[in-house]
């Protein structure tokens, strides 16, 4: 840590299988300074910073949901105008 403010939140989510410890795969890329916000049994995740090609970092504004009942990651289909590509913003359920 650079010692700047810093409002992360982190949701782990460990089941015992057979005794042993596991947890759901996230499927896509690996990213920071995402956001993130929860309703009813989903986590919706926007954003964020991945790596890009030449290890380039890169913006994205791709929307991942995790189900918490299921522990599965999808992406929706989505329509209309997306917003721009960013990171370390806000998201807000209202």
């Amino acid at each position: 840590m650079n010692g700047a403010a810093d409002s992360s939140a982190v949701i782990v989510q460990v089941r015992k299988v057979n005794g042993e410890a596991s947890q759901p795969a996230f499927p896509y890329s690996g990213r920071e300074g995402q956001v993130a916000c929860s309703v009813s049994s989903k986590v919706y995740i926007f954003g964020g910073v991945e790596q890009g090609q030449g290890n380039e970092p890169k913006e994205s504004n791709e929307l991942i949901i995790f189900d918490i009942a299921s522990s599965k990651w999808s992406l929706p289909v989505v329509s209309g105008t997306l917003p721009p590509p960013r990171s370390a913003a806000s998201l807000v359920a209202v």
